[in-house]
């Protein structure tokens, strides 16, 4: 389930000349072409929008540190959280068609984004040539995204789901080079809830039945796996 978290390659860092040697794309671009891409850098305190449901699209954004949530009001304003980011994740690209942004982006700690432009004044997409297979990909990677959401809140259980969902944030932490084993959750159980599709009291019990089995240990947004095989035997024998 690591598409849960689709993204940029990990550690890469904009008008810095390693990006220009990151994996970007096969072609690997070189930094005076990735630079025109790149507009403003926004710093935003936890609570704070980049972007809200409904307004016109302008760019996207490219996480450089910290943690975002993707969420659509309804018509009767519930709210639906649809997606995290993370560093190295590139958000808003679901709103290109449309020109205008259907959803909201919230940060959910200390955030640093980048202002990604790539489009022409009509409103269509203009990429350099040397990074237009790697955007594909990255379109792609969003679409898997939407599926393995659609699997994982129709076909599984509540614990699978809670399952999956630390098992794809640990494997991010893994292609950042961090600690697949320990780690802090930027997002509350609130959000958890609403991204699984299950009630915020259903994740609390599943973490506490986990903890109980010797599973893993959660003290507040901190999650140590204590038998990683065990889980990925669990959600695997479902």
């Amino acid at each position: 389930m690591d598409s849960l978290f689709a993204s940029f390659p990990p550690g890469t860092n904009p008008g810095c000349p390693s990006y220009a040697t990151s994996s970007l794309a096969r072609s690997k671009p070189n930094s005076d072409t990735l630079a025109p891409l790149f507009r403003n850098k926004i710093l935003c305190e936890p609570g704070e929008r980049i972007y809200a449901q409904g307004s016109p699209f302008t760019c996207c954004y490219l996480v450089r540190s910290g943690a975002f949530k993707s969420l659509v009001l309804n018509e009767r304003g519930d709210e639906k959280i649809i997606s995290f980011h993370m560093p190295g994740d590139l958000t808003g690209l679901d709103s290109i068609h449309r020109g205008h942004y259907i959803g909201s982006a919230v940060a959910l700690e200390r955030s640093l984004v980048y202002e990604v432009m790539f489009q022409g004044p009509g409103n269509e997409l203009r990429l350099p040539p040397e990074i237009q297979d790697h955007f594909i990909r990255i379109m792609s990677r969003e679409l898997a995204n939407i599926e393995d959401l659609l699997m994982l809140t129709s076909e599984h259980t509540a614990e699978e789901r809670i399952i999956a969902f630390l098992l794809a944030f640990s494997a991010r932490q893994s292609h950042q080079n961090l600690s697949a084993h320990q780690f802090r959750l930027p997002m509350s159980r609130n959000d958890i809830a609403s991204f699984l599709g299950l009630a915020v009291e259903t994740v609390r019990r599943m973490l506490t039945r986990l903890h109980e089995k010797n599973l893993l240990k959660v003290t507040g947004r901190n999650v140590e796996f204590i038998d990683i095989e065990g889980l990925r035997y669990r959600l695997k024998t479902a």
